[in-house]
Formats: C-alpha cells, structure tokens, sequence
C-alpha cells in the first residue's frame, strides 16, 4: 500500500490527469506523462496520477474510507470536512511513488499539483496519516 494525496474538488470544473500535466509543462519543468498515469519529473516516475469520479467505483469507495476517518477524528474542523466530502465531484488521487530519490525532493515535485489545483479549482486536500488541509494550512488532524 502507497502513501496517497487526494485532492477532494467541490466545483463543477472537469479535471483530468492530462491537463494537470499540461499545466505543470506550463512552467517549463520536464513533467510527462505516461498512458498508465504516471507522472515523471526528468525521465523520474514521482506520481501515479487517478482523478475519480461518481460511478467510477473507486470514488464512491474511497469517499466512504474518508468519511470513517473524519468521523474518528477530532476537532474544530470536523464538520467543515464532512461537508466538503458530501459536496465532492471528483477526486484527484496521487500515489507518490518514492523510488530510491529523497522523500522531501519528490514531495516538492509533486507540489505544483495542488497549486495548480488551488489556483483553479475549489476543494480541500487529503494526505494520508495527516488529515486534510485548506490552502492556508491544516484544517483536520486525523492521527
């Protein structure tokens, strides 16, 4: 099992993997793509890149996991993410993939996702063995 990031779009805005590549080429930086969802920075796999939808299967699935572990959770923003997670259209999920790199490099490559999805979407972001953030900061710690 992988360390995973989601991020949970509450707009109405299609997201694909695609055009979250697309965005990060933008910058001029060497991000591709690959058919299985693999996201490489310089030739180096750092991401697999899902975005879930309803009635994909997995986004009704992985919903309720998240659901049960707000639900277990303590804190002022408890309700703020049940209610962000009743409002989710899509889920952008990224397992990071480690590989033999440093962990603090490949986070940061990974980086410009969530601040492109800031930037254009609305949303909260998971990440697993956290809890689940806002764009200023934490918002609900789950462990």
């Amino acid at each position: 099992m992988g360390y995973y990031m989601r991020f949970l779009q509450t707009d109405g805005l299609p997201v694909a993997a695609a055009g979250i590549v697309a965005a990060l080429r933008a910058s001029r930086e060497p991000y591709s793509l690959d058919d299985d969802g693999v996201l490489s920075y310089d030739g180096q796999p750092v991401a697999q890149i899902e975005v879930n939808v309803p009635g994909d299967g997995l986004f009704e699935e992985e919903l309720e996991e998240l659901r049960d572990e707000v639900s277990a959770a303590r804190g002022r923003g408890k309700n703020r993410v049940a209610e962000a997670l009743d409002r989710t259209l899509a889920i952008v999920a990224v397992q990071v993939l480690w590989g033999e790199g440093d962990a603090e490099a490949t986070l940061t490559r990974i980086d410009p996702i969530w601040d492109w999805l800031w930037q254009t979407r609305t949303g909260l972001l998971q990440a697993d063995g956290e809890g689940f953030y806002e764009r200023d900061g934490m918002l609900l710690k789950t462990r």
